[in-house]
């Protein structure tokens, strides 16, 4: 999860459910909260129901057209899906069980509606911020980059620093990944900070 907050509004992209971070969003009396999501995967989208449960505050949810399909049947929130995506992914078995009972706390599953979604692109302006998303199949159907001020970039599962990008889950395509996402990401700056779903920040000509 990744925060972006002027004054008393705020962007959460990917949220996750975190009570420290709840406290302090009902301590600075936040207006608004926006939340990104650059895809489907129940990892990535746990907490929009958690913060939009517990705040009293205006809240929307942007996200690609068929992100916002996948999240709104119940049946691809469950922990379960976590539950396969975190062993497949952590260390050790001891480590897969920390971070399992640490969603099970939150694992609530529930149907996920989006506010605004996009076919291919779309831009917006956050507290004076440019954010553009772009469409990058391959990890999964609905996956998209964000890019806020042309200058950092939310990769989500379509880049990551130290694993290559998981094309076989369920609505993954190698091909796609290779023909349409790869070349966008190419076409960037490469001095754009990238902020990945998992692993270590870095910057985009270190990795392509």
């Amino acid at each position: 999860m990744y925060v972006v907050s002027e004054g008393s509004d705020t962007l959460i992209i990917d949220p996750h459910p975190n009570k420290k971070f709840l406290d302090e969003l009902k301590a600075l009396k936040v207006k608004s909260v926006t939340m990104l999501l650059t895809h489907e995967h129940p990892d990535h989208t746990l907490g929009v129901n958690f913060y939009r449960q517990a705040l009293s505050s205006e809240s929307s949810v942007i996200c690609h057209s068929a992100c916002a399909r996948a999240v709104a049947d119940v049946r691809n929130n469950r922990a379960l899906i976590i539950a396969m995506k975190i062993r497949e992914q952590a260390e050790d078995e001891s480590s897969a069980k920390k971070i399992l009972s640490e969603f099970n706390k939150n694992a609530k599953p529930a149907p996920i509606y989006a506010d605004i979604q996009f076919e291919r692109d779309y831009a917006m302006k956050f507290a004076g911020h440019s954010i553009k998303f772009h469409h990058t199949p391959g990890h999964s159907k609905g996956s998209c980059c964000i890019l806020l001020d042309s200058s950092y970039l939310f990769t989500g599962d379509s880049l990551l620093y130290d694993t290559d990008v998981i094309t076989r889950f369920p609505g993954g395509s190698k091909s796609e990944y290779e023909e349409r996402t790869l070349p966008y990401l190419k076409s960037l700056d490469k001095t754009i900070m990238v902020y990945p779903g998992h692993g270590r920040i870095f910057r985009l000509g270190s990795r392509l």
